[in-house]
């Protein structure tokens, strides 16, 4: 499992101050079996890993195959996208509260069984000039 990159400055060169609004986390997963059952256990679980609350789930069939699957949380938001033919699994998981714990990528790892696992954490910043 590599995080390919993580982004977390505070103040950059024109002396903006940074105010962290949320976390991102975008999880690939290769080399994986789907059953779209599965994802709802899925979403309900990293929820529950992350200690907040699923609101609701939305998901779309495509043909021939794949799905979306989507849970709004109390803390933003919950998405994955698979890809059977390639046996791929892309996951991107949003928190305003930034409480997204390392656990939830050996849970996911082993969810899938694969250790075919990249990820990138990105952080959501507002940004305030110091200046005016």
């Amino acid at each position: 499992m590599k995080n390919v990159e993580e982004i977390d400055s505070v103040y950059t060169k024109e002396l903006e101050i940074c105010k962290r609004v949320g976390k991102e986390v975008c999880i690939d997963v290769s080399q994986c079996q789907l059953n779209k059952k599965d994802l709802t256990i899925l979403l309900h679980q990293i929820s529950k890993l992350m200690n907040t609350t699923v609101l609701s789930i939305h998901s779309h069939s495509f043909t021939p195959q794949g799905d979306t699957i989507m849970a709004i949380i109390a803390d933003s938001h919950i998405a994955i996208h698979t890809w059977p033919e390639y046996k791929y699994v892309a996951i991107d998981i949003f928190s305003c509260k930034q409480n997204i714990p390392d656990n939830i990528f050996s849970y996911i790892r082993n969810f899938f069984e694969t250790e075919d696992i990249t990820y990138h954490t990105l952080f959501r910043k507002v940004h305030f000039n110091n200046d005016k």
